[in-house]
């Protein structure tokens, strides 16, 4: 997922501070866990700590606001999706969204059928990337 806008553009002020948007943090911390990080690491720098926060806020905003619900509270949506159901959310063909899968650009688990589960907000992402991308 590549941006339209290059890195100098998130890099402010004197270069000490780098915007994160929402969508990025969620990404973040889906990806990292920023949430068990930031337990971690807790009181050994209260910049860091804050700044772990900030991030968890921003990425719990994006979900709330338009992204997905944070997976720590209930969600009627499920976390894995078909192929078909992801080619819907994206407006593709189920062969493109294999072929997504297979390059590593959507995260998903092959069942023992040969069935494809995609992980719903992988695809979230990948959708605002390229509404992004295309904008």
């Amino acid at each position: 997922m590549t941006s339209t806008r290059p890195a100098s553009a998130y890099v402010h002020g004197d270069g000490a501070v780098v915007i994160v948007p929402g969508r990025v943090a969620a990404h973040l911390d889906r990806l990292l866990n920023l949430n068990r990080l930031r337990i971690e690491v807790r009181g050994q720098d209260p910049e860091t700590d804050n700044v772990l926060v900030a991030l968890r806020l921003a990425a719990l905003a994006w979900r709330s606001a338009g992204g997905l619900p944070d997976r720590t509270s209930p969600d009627p949506m499920p976390p894995w999706i078909t192929t078909g159901q992801a080619a819907e959310l994206l407006a593709v063909d189920p062969r493109h969204v294999r072929r997504l899968i297979t390059t590593g650009r959507l995260t998903a688990r092959q069942l023992p059928s040969g069935a494809w589960l995609i992980d719903r907000e992988t695809v979230e992402h990948y959708r605002a990337a390229r509404h992004h991308r295309a904008a």
